[in-house]
């Protein structure tokens, strides 16, 4: 079902006065329409209708008995409501409408029912009651928005600009691996299913540590000896029953990469070896799938994306591969930021929201800073040019 727009809105004070045209009307969860009669109904608060029927019925010589009586608050344009039943729900301007009952019966008596002929009322418009309230203004996109359920998850995010149902439901078919499932994991792998991604395959061949729990939430104390690809699979699942989640408690080698690589759309590198990580460049480079690499120490972090051939790989940034001269410290919010931020990175290039390219970001815990770090690709580097 396409995208429509809002081309009329009415409201109808009291029985048998005329509908007064708004500019905007304000809806109220499970209420209604400000000021409308039906304010206050249960399943009754808001009536659609196609802008099509509505001409329609106005150019009929033999006017249906409810032609002069039904009075709709909102009139649709460029969507179709007759495929709508009951449950589902549409998303218009701020305000989040489930159907209640699609079409309308008619009335015993009516000259078009007894003669037999076409009405299509009877498709064209629908009932709703108010799930989010909100305004709603002439020109405000209307839209689906999944059932009732998938709203209480996403309405927040489907008015995103550019977002929409659109950029939803590609993220329900995204497929999402990331690597590695500790500080900069844990993160990641919550933000990609809280936003509704469709799979998420985690790695990491490592079980869950005392000295991991100042940052690692997905874990408790009760977790301890336990793999870590498991137990963050076993949350995501009681989360989000509907997400297909893989869980590979294995150390991710060349051969399990190029194995498993190629089935994913973004690749999220969470990992702390520099080996690990240059593997992780070298394999989704050479199979052209994006990815996000993200590094911290300390109240320090960083995140490279690389999205397309035209960005600038790991090599090309560091063609050394120089490692650290020693362990790296791990403060719970610094790994927080880095790994959400490499899951925003991916879930703006799987949504489509906005054309992006690739970076090198920075980010200050000292300073609260996030800055993005001039980077360019190397005609030079051995990797971009490895054939």
């Amino acid at each position: 079902m396409k995208e429509g727009k809002i081309c009329g809105l009415s409201i109808q004070e009291a029985k048998g006065i005329p509908a007064a045209e708004q500019e905007q009307l304000y809806l109220a969860a499970g209420k209604g329409i400000c000021g409308d009669r039906h304010y206050g109904e249960t399943d009754l608060q808001v009536c659609l209708l196609e802008q099509e029927c509505r001409t329609w019925m106005d150019e009929q010589e033999i006017k249906g008995l409810c032609f002069s009586r039904f009075r709709e608050n909102i009139r649709t344009a460029g969507i179709s409501l007759s495929g709508l039943t009951k449950g589902d729900c549409l998303r218009a301007g701020e305000a989040v409408l489930e159907i209640t009952q699609a079409g309308k019966e008619c009335f015993s008596g009516c000259p078009r029912a007894e003669e037999g002929q076409e009405c299509r009322l009877r498709e064209a418009c629908c009932f709703a009651r108010v799930l989010k309230g909100g305004s709603l203004a002439l020109g405000d996109s209307v839209f689906p928005a999944g059932s009732n359920e998938d709203q209480g998850r996403y309405v927040r995010q489907l008015g995103l600009p550019g977002f929409g149902l659109e950029g939803q439901e590609k993220l329900k078919k995204a497929r999402v691996l990331v690597i590695g499932a500790g500080g900069l994991g844990c993160p990641a792998v919550t933000a990609l299913a809280e936003a509704g991604v469709g799979a998420i395959g985690i790695a990491d061949g490592d079980c869950v540590e005392d000295s991991n729990l100042n940052r690692q939430f997905l874990y408790g104390p009760e977790d301890i000896g336990k793999p870590k690809a498991e137990c963050a699979a076993r949350w995501v699942r009681s989360f989000r029953p509907d997400c297909q989640v893989k869980a590979y408690s294995c150390v991710f080698g060349r051969e399990e990469l190029e194995r498993e690589v190629p089935g994913y759309d973004f690749i999220l590198s969470c990992v702390d070896s520099i080996e690990t990580r240059a593997l992780v460049n070298e394999i989704c480079t050479a199979a052209k799938i994006p990815f996000a690499d993200g590094a911290i120490d300390g109240m320090y972090g960083s995140v490279q994306a690389v999205f397309s051939e035209e960005d600038p790989c790991l090599s090309c940034v560091n063609p050394g591969k120089a490692a650290p001269k020693r362990e790296s410290v791990s403060f719970g919010p610094v790994t927080m930021v880095i790994g959400t931020l490499e899951a925003h990175l991916a879930l703006k290039y799987l949504s489509g929201a906005k054309k992006l390219r690739g970076g090198l970001y920075s980010f200050d815990g000292e300073s609260m800073t996030l800055e993005e770090i001039p980077a360019a690709k190397n005609p030079k580097c051995a990797m971009c040019n490895k054939k």
